[in-house]
């Protein structure tokens, strides 16, 4: 395995028209290579082509530049802050919120 994305499509109808992404996970040994963006772009893609799906939404540790990054390099866009999102160990993590409009 050299990684996957994780997607869920929110099923109530009023909020059918949005979908997260979860996860995106690569292995040690194919990171920095450029993988995650082909990963990424060829999700993006493939959802692109789910009907009336208008957004995505996604969270990053704020620990997590590159990858905020990444997803700044498609086009999604940080709405919000989520303070002490995550617990690891005794330490909190905050969490940036980003969206990717598909279409208007």
């Amino acid at each position: 395995m050299v990684g996957n994305i994780g997607f869920r499509r929110v099923p109530q109808i009023k909020s059918r028209h949005k979908g997260m992404i979860w996860g995106v996970y690569l292995t040690p040994v194919h990171r920095g290579k450029g993988i995650a963006k082909d990963l990424l772009a060829a999700t993006l893609d493939r959802i692109k082509t789910y009907p009336g799906l208008l957004q995505v939404t996604l969270a990053v540790s704020a620990e997590q530049k590159s990858a905020w990054q990444l997803y700044h390099s498609v086009g999604f866009q940080e709405f919000g802050l989520e303070l002490a999102a995550l617990k690891i160990g005794d330490d909190y993590v905050d969490e940036h919120w980003m969206v990717l409009r598909l279409r208007n």
